[in-house]
């Protein structure tokens, strides 16, 4: 799974972060833990991994991950009424499209769609294409806005 998060974090950062003005992309991280000064961040986490026997001599792994987009909701509290919402951020960074509802290519759902799921020698099959969940976290600090785009891969069969 450490190959994928490193592929991962590579292309959020040459296709996402710099277009987005995203602040940081944590290869692996809790949202909870990121400090205000980090935010906005795009964090990629492990949800979980299912080792399987795929023959005699080979197995292949299930992946679970996680990706989010976080920014801190105290930055668009004297927006103006025609200047986006912080949910509004979010949900263009995860996944806005064009006219034609196609992804655009500095979106997260993009980079895991085209770049992971399309290009990568890392992945060999889409078990789940995934779920957005869009909402809101509280600390004792502040409050964030997040999208979480979870998704399942299985990766190529290896020898053991």
């Amino acid at each position: 799974m450490i190959r994928i998060f490193e592929f991962l974090a590579a292309q959020i950062n040459e296709d996402v972060k710099g277009q987005r003005g995203i602040a940081t992309v944590y290869g692996f991280g809790d949202p909870l833990r990121i400090p205000a000064n980090n935010l906005p961040a795009i964090v990629i986490s492990p949800v979980g991994t299912a080792p399987s026997v795929s023959d005699s001599a080979n197995d292949k792994c299930i992946h679970t991950i996680d990706v989010s987009v976080v920014v801190d909701e105290r930055t668009y509290f004297n927006q103006q009424q025609d200047e986006k919402t912080g949910l509004q951020e979010v949900m263009t960074v995860m996944a806005e499209t064009d006219d034609t509802g196609r992804p655009l290519d500095s979106t997260i759902l993009a980079v895991v769609r085209r770049k992971l799921f399309e290009n990568s020698s890392l992945v060999e099959n889409i078990i789940d294409g995934g779920e957005i969940k869009y909402g809101f976290t509280g600390s004792r600090e502040f409050t964030t806005i997040e999208a979480h785009y979870t998704f399942t891969v299985q990766t190529k069969p290896y020898f053991r």
